[in-house]
């Protein structure tokens, strides 16, 4: 999973906002069905666990190229890009826990993303 956020993070194939939307349904989008179903709390813990009990630090990687991505597209300026990073990794999390199908998870993560975005280009 994070070899390919990455790949997208640092391709400048798609539109920089159709690349977020990319990452955040390869983070989340494609768990959303997972988490929903009788036994998704019992996967997303045991994936979680995986995840923390790497000796790589992927969730911080994911932040930090996450960060960088904003700063190149002037979408954050170097002191606010990890922390607005770290927001969006969070709100994807939250909305997890809310969509129920990856359609809705999709649209509302777009949201928040052009929402934020378009903060930081005013």
């Amino acid at each position: 999973m994070y070899a390919q956020i990455f790949s997208a993070l640092e391709s400048d194939e798609n539109p920089p906002l159709q690349t977020l939307i990319s990452v955040f349904d390869i983070f989340i989008g494609e768990a959303v069905g997972i988490v929903s179903n009788s036994h998704g709390a019992e996967i997303l813990r045991d994936s979680l666990k995986t995840t923390y009990s790497s000796p790589e630090d992927w969730p911080l990687r994911f932040r930090a190229r996450l960060a960088g991505f904003l700063v190149r597209y002037e979408f954050a300026p170097k002191e606010r890009a990890e922390g607005m990073a770290f927001g969006l990794i969070s709100a994807g999390k939250g909305l997890l826990l809310e969509e129920s199908h990856r359609e809705e998870f999709l649209e509302h993560m777009t949201v928040i993303l052009k929402s934020v975005i378009q903060v930081q280009s005013d």
